[in-house]
């Protein structure tokens, strides 16, 4: 007669129900530390953001202020003021809501919000891609703080910022300029911050930043050669590894059609430069049209705004400006062109 033998190897119900038990506690734990971390990653981010805009928009507004444009006119354009609006009087503090359903655009002609932010003044997905606030005090020419947040993607406010947001902002009950924990989850968005006290950490540097040049050359070709003037930095920028943009501004004469073409810092995707002068980066030539070669014919050349037209007169300038610093705006002045040829045909 044979005998039944117990297999004690395998693990009970109970003990199956224990380990599943704590791998989900241990999987719930895990993704709450990894969301976590991707909400602060994000909040850096959005935080940086605002920074930028606020050492892009300082330094604009500088320069708008020693050329004498912060006393311009007031500005027939719809729903923006001059100044943007009233937050404080007798202060002579205002602030701009940008982007988003109610807010305005930073190309509204005769405001201070183009002066402090003008085309090709910081990149373009965060200049009229995002949604930000603004607050500065006229005089002197100071930007107070920026808010900033995305209006696509993750940890986005996709309707932007509401006129009616910045009491909120600005309130005590939370405090969303302190509290980064509250701009984690302001309308279920995450919004960034720059201003108070971390704006007197801005390095301010000690050179100039001279204008570059601009030769621009009509012929088989219409070529374009810059030179940048900034072969050296401050001892405060170097140590802060904080590089200066070189950008070519090409705009149609009515200002409707326009690029950016960054040459130094970002590079540009969508256009080719060739860098010359062996690998100082002093010297550029760009091709913004050609007789023989369609990649790089003037119509190949996409703009913000409208279209360019083949054959209008176009402006070009080259910019040298610093975001993560307090210093000078310095351009070449603008050259005006002729757009060379009406057309290309692939096939002659």
């Amino acid at each position: 007669m044979m005998k039944r033998t117990n297999n004690r190897k395998g693990f009970t119900l109970a003990e199956v129900l224990i380990v599943v038990g704590i791998l989900v506690v241990l999987m719930a734990v895990g993704f709450i530390a990894l969301t976590s971390h991707a909400r602060n990653m994000h909040q850096l981010e959005m935080d940086g953001q605002a920074k930028e805009i606020f050492v892009a928009a300082q330094n604009h507004l500088t320069m708008a202020e020693s050329q004498g444009y912060m006393g311009i006119s007031a500005t027939s354009d719809t729903d923006v003021t001059t100044f943007g609006v009233t937050a404080d009087a007798e202060k002579g503090i205002y602030y701009y809501v940008v982007g988003g359903k109610t807010g305005a655009s930073p190309d509204t002609k005769g405001t201070a919000l183009n002066q402090m932010l003008p085309f090709a003044s910081v990149d373009e997905s965060a200049r009229t891609g995002g949604s930000y606030i603004i607050r500065y005090q006229k005089s002197p020419a100071v930007i107070l703080d920026v808010f900033y947040v995305n209006t696509t993607g993750n940890y986005s406010l996709k309707d932007g910022f509401g006129s009616g947001d910045y009491a909120t902002l600005m309130g005590t009950s939370p405090n969303y300029r302190e509290d980064k924990s509250a701009r984690k989850d302001f309308r279920k968005a995450i919004i960034g911050y720059y201003g108070g006290a971390a704006a007197s950490d801005i390095i301010r540097s000690s050179v100039s930043l001279v204008a570059p040049t601009v030769e621009v050359i009509n012929a088989e070709k219409l070529l374009v050669k810059v030179t940048n003037m900034n072969d050296a930095q401050s001892a405060e920028d170097a140590a802060a590894d904080k590089r200066i943009n070189l950008t070519l501004v090409i705009t149609s004469v009515d200002g409707k059609a326009k690029k950016r073409i960054d040459l130094i810092t970002n590079g540009d995707p969508d256009y080719a430069y060739t860098p010359t002068g062996g690998t100082s980066g002093r010297d550029f030539e760009i091709t913004l049209d050609s007789v023989d070669s369609a990649a790089s014919h003037f119509t190949k050349l996409a703009a913000t705004g409208r279209e360019f037209i083949p054959g209008e007169d176009l402006l070009i300038q080259a910019i040298v400006y610093n975001n993560n610093v307090a210093t000078n705006i310095a351009d070449s002045g603008m050259d005006r062109v002729n757009s060379l040829f009406e057309s290309y045909d692939s096939k002659t």
